[in-house]
Order: C-alpha cells, then sequence, then structure tokens
C-alpha cells in the first residue's frame, strides 16, 4: 500500500496538466498579454498550433468572394470588389461567388477601408438619394428618392461622393448617383433593377 501512494506521489509530481486555453472570439479577444486570438483559442502566436491556425484563417481571407475568382478584397473580414456590367437580367448579385451576397451594411468593412478602393465603385445593395452632383454632403436619404435628391446606389469605391458620417445609409458614406455618365440606371428602388455599363464598376460582395 505504501508502494502504491509512493508511485502515485511520484506520478502526479511529473504530470502539469497546465492551464486550460482561454475561450476568445474575434470581437472581443479578451487575451492576456503575448496571446492572441486564432481560431477561437488565445494561443501564442509563435506556437505551432498558433502558426498553423493564422495561415489557415489568412488562406480563408484570400479566397475570392466574386464569382469569376478574381476581384479586389476590400478589408480584412471577407469583402470584395467584384467588377463586371450587370443589369436586370444579368443581376449585380451575380457577380457574387455562391459564399458571398451583395452587402446590405459596411458592418465588415470600415470607412477608410472603403475609402481606399481605386478604380471603379463597387455597389451595395442600399439605395437611397443625394443632392445633385454630390453638391451637399450633409443630404442623404435612405431606402429612397426625394424631390430635392437624385437616385443613389451606397458602397464602396471612386468616381462618386461622399456624405457626412450623421447622414450615412446603412453605414455607407460613399455613393454613386444613377446618372449615364456613371454608367449606372435604374428604373426602381432596386438594386435588381439597376444596370451598370462600366466594366470597372461592379457589385459589392461580402460573405453571408
Amino acid at each position: 500500500m505504501r508502494q502504491i501512494a509512493i508511485a502515485l506521489m511520484v506520478l502526479s509530481s511529473c504530470f502539469e496538466p497546465g492551464e486550460p486555453p482561454l475561450v476568445c472570439s474575434d470581437s472581443k479577444p479578451g487575451c492576456p498579454s503575448g496571446k492572441v486570438c486564432v481560431g477561437g483559442m488565445c494561443l501564442d502566436p509563435e506556437s505551432d498550433l498558433g502558426s498553423d491556425l493564422s495561415s489557415s484563417s489568412a488562406d480563408m481571407s484570400l479566397l475570392s468572394g466574386c464569382a469569376n475568382g478574381k476581384g479586389l478584397a476590400i478589408g480584412l473580414l471577407g469583402c470584395w470588389g467584384c467588377a463586371g456590367t450587370f443589369s436586370p437580367a444579368n443581376k449585380a448579385a451575380t457577380l457574387c461567388a455562391s459564399t458571398h451576397k451583395l452587402a446590405i451594411n459596411s458592418q465588415l468593412i470600415t470607412d477608410s477601408e472603403c475609402q481606399s478602393v481605386k478604380g471603379g465603385f463597387f455597389l451595395s445593395a442600399v439605395f437611397g438619394g443625394t443632392s445633385a452632383n454630390y453638391s451637399d454632403p450633409r443630404v442623404a436619404v435612405c431606402g429612397s428618392v426625394t424631390v430635392q435628391t437624385d437616385p443613389t446606389f451606397f458602397g464602396c469605391g471612386e468616381g462618386g461622393g461622399l456624405v457626412n458620417a450623421n447622414v450615412a445609409c446603412n453605414g455607407f458614406r460613399l455613393n454613386i448617383q444613377c446618372q449615364s455618365v456613371n454608367g449606372i440606371s435604374r428604373s426602381m428602388q432596386n438594386i435588381d433593377s439597376a444596370s451598370n455599363t462600366k466594366a470597372n464598376n461592379g457589385a459589392l460582395c461580402c460573405p453571408k
């Protein structure tokens, strides 16, 4: 009996269970100093597991959200600018990959990320109205158009206007008006009824 007790003492002195991994999330990392939130756990970034999961997350973030497998990554949370023409017969949403959909708000994209996009304008599904020729950044109507505003789609990129943060529509400040000079037209207050004739414009596609 005494020998068993001694053996147990030896085993217990050799076994260090350590602390269980801390659970975290991207929105609430809450990890101690020196740790990073990877795959829902607080890990040492230099550890093999931490490195493997970080690499895996990076690979996933590089998967295109566009139907043609190309496009421009906007931000770090999986949104893409998918260039191409569209019409009511071939809707803007068809530019998105099956894993993505037209953005309905800016929750996955920061204002600066949106404004840094160059080369064209990528439309979200957010419709509204802004002042003629974007002349007054204090004016924006979300979801409809008034006699004082021109029909507009919000999104990311260049070639349009910028409204103030306090009148942004679903978080979007950048917008492009439905005018032939912009290549954008619409028959109803709906992205499915819109057309884009400029190949450098397109759809703003975010994860479903």
